[in-house]
């Protein structure tokens, strides 16, 4: 509110008011002008000056040096070229300047408001060149508490409005207190229809907004707390609109929506200590990322570059957890990361990748989680943990090394799900066309790895239960070179351990199913074809090999309860019409049971012990 000095009250009082060095100075060149200049002091130097040319002009000085300030309190407001243009500066306190120039502006409005101490404005609403400059536009500045500046430039701009707010004290401030330092600049270069709002308050603050050519841009940034900082660019992009909530001690925040993306949008809010979120939407188009942190310590880097159709979401609540989102050259890329607990760590890579999507969700303590993505056609990925210390990754890749791509792992779908404790998992699937691979882990003392490299078609599923029963739990499945390939493992127990490796295989499939104590089986199928191999266990000490080395072999082991133990091998190839065939069944107790078979031709062996399950 623009602030008046009763003149009369002053004069009643006169020989106890200081007025001096003075000086004031009006120019009015054109229509419509109106300017009022108001100064009082004591053993001060107050110039103010006013100078309108153009038409429908009206400004007005306020001036006050409350409490007898010495230094100077500048004002100058410049209309030159203007229409309909309003300028209006009330300044109370020590050692202010403020300056309006509206220079090429239509229907434009400034106002500046300060009150205490160390206090600089400056609003220019000024054409670059030859350019009209800011049509339509209104800038306001109003600044509280001690060593506060503020800027607005509005530089060839159309429908461009930007206000500061900046507060530390709410009344005119003696010279020995001391407040924060705020800086805020506002610079709407080359921009249409841009609005930008920047409120602070808190110690050494500063923002610096930029919406550089660009058209149709929105920005707002309100900030609370210390030490905080934070700079916007919108560059060279359209439809661009950012919004940023900063509550924090020593929090960054730079946002950057650069380089020929268009319809970009960000949202960040941060609250709590120590904060750092880098945003960069660089060279993508329909991108949108929102960022949600509360806590301390907590870090956010986005990067979607060269991509189309880009949207990330970001959440963290709790302490010190760190997410990077890289979606370079990704093409209808959508990232998801949530993590609430202590120590989280995730990070989302889908470099050179095209319709990928990956999402973790994390909870609880110690945790940490990857996906990468390179090279990889219509690939999904999601980590789902919850609990404590957990570990999952998954790579979904074809490339020569991290930094060199060379083509695309298609179709692939990766999903890790992890409850309990000391849980610990790994998906890759190099070179895998149509590839799906689901881990499934809920206990404590688990370790699942899935392995489809060089794999075509391939399927690997591997699920470990068991929080009261589960303890010792590790499954891995390696299907390299497996065309067609199927591997299945089922564990539910304590101490279990399965592992299926069907190397150089064609048209295989591999079920190990546990249930049980301390079982422990184990399938290798090497350089065979059309091989199928089977173990189901069920009850105590049980262990199964199944070991087949050559063509048309099919083998099957089932054992329920006890202390059984079998174990088949087969080599070589089988004929006459087909395979060689090994089927080993254990029902009871103390059991033993061997198979072997080495080229033959159309072997079949056949083992079972004890009773005929009822």
């Amino acid at each position: 509110m623009k602030r008046l000095i009763p003149f009369a009250a002053a004069l009643a009082i006169s020989p106890v008011l200081y007025a001096e060095n003075n000086t004031a100075t009006i120019e009015q060149d054109g229509n419509n002008n109106s300017a009022t200049l108001i100064q009082s002091g004591a053993t001060a130097a107050l110039p103010s000056s006013i100078l309108q040319n153009g038409s429908g002009n009206s400004g007005s000085i306020d001036q006050d040096v409350s409490a007898g300030g010495i230094n100077p309190t500048l004002a100058t407001i410049s209309q030159l070229d203007t229409t309909d243009s309003t300028a209006d500066i009330t300044q109370v306190g020590t050692d202010l300047l403020a300056t309006v120039t509206q220079d090429g502006s239509i229907t434009s409005s400034a106002t500046v408001n300060q009150i205490g101490n160390d206090i600089s404005s400056t609003i220019s609403q000024n054409a670059e060149g030859e350019s009209l400059g800011a049509v339509g536009s209104s800038a306001t500045v109003i600044q509280g508490g001690s060593s506060l500046s503020g800027d607005i430039f509005q530089r060839a701009s159309s429908g461009s409005s930007a206000s500061i707010t900046q507060t530390n004290s709410g009344g005119p401030v003696p010279p020995t207190q001391i407040f924060s330092s705020i800086s805020a600049i506002v610079d709407q270069v080359d921009s249409a229809e841009s609005t930008a709002v920047v409120t602070q308050s808190g110690e050494s603050d500063s923002i610096y907004l930029d919406q550089t050519d660009s058209s149709s841009n929105q920005a707002e940034i309100n900030q609370a707390g210390a030490f905080v900082d934070v700079e916007l660019y919108q560059d060279s992009s359209s439809f661009n609109s950012a919004t940023i909530n900063v509550d924090a001690i020593g929090s960054s925040i730079d946002l950057d929506q650069a380089q020929g993306g268009d319809n970009n949008m960000a949202t960040i809010d941060q609250i709590g200590s120590d904060n750092y979120i880098d945003l960069e939407q660089d060279s993508a188009s329909l991108s949108t990322a929102t960022v949600d942190q509360s806590g301390t310590n907590n870090e956010t880097v986005l990067d979607q570059q060269s991509g189309v159709s880009n949207a990330a979401t970001i959440n963290q609540s709790g302490d010190e957890g760190v997410i990077d989102v890289q979606q370079n050259s990704a093409t209808d890329s959508s990232v998801v990361l949530t993590q609430s607990g202590d120590d989280m760590n995730s990070y989302i890579y889908q470099l050179g990748a095209s319709t990928v999507s990956g999402t973790i969700n994390q909870s609880g303590t110690a945790s940490m989680a990857e996906v990468l993505q390179t090279g990889a056609d219509s690939s999904s990925a999601t980590i789902d943990q919850s609990g404590n210390t957990n570990k999952a990754s998954i790579y979904q890749v074809l490339f020569d090394d991290v930094d060199n791509d060379t083509g695309s792992a298609a179709n692939s779908t990766a999903t890790i799900t992890q409850a309990g404790d000391m849980l610990n998992a790994e998906i890759a699937q190099t070179l895998a066309d149509g590839s799906t691979a689901t881990l499934d882990q809920s206990g404590f003392s688990s370790a699942a790895v899935v392995d489809q490299s060089q794999s075509i078609s391939s399927m690997a599923s591997v699920t470990q239960a068991g929080s009261e029963t589960g303890l010792g739990l590790i499954a891995g499945i390696n299907q390299v070179g497996a065309d067609g390939s199927t591997a299945t493992v089922n564990q539910n127990g304590a101490d279990l351990e399965a592992t299926v490796n069907q190397n150089m295989t064609t048209n295989t499939d591999a079920t190990i199913n546990q249930s049980g104590n301390a079982l422990d089986a184990e399938l290798a199928m090497s350089g065979g074809e059309n091989n199928t191999a089977t173990i189901s266990q069920q009850g105590m000490d049980h262990m199964a090999l199944i070991t087949q080395g050559g063509t048309y072999n099919e083998a099957s082991i089932l054992q329920n309860s006890s202390s059984n133990n079998a174990t088949i091998i087969q080599s070589g190839f089988g004929l006459v019409t087909d395979p060689n065939q090994a089927s080993i069944e254990q029902y009871a107790s103390n059991d033993t049971a061997s198979i072997t078979q080495i080229s033959g031709y159309g072997n079949s062996a056949t083992i079972v012990q004890g009773q005929l399950p009822f």
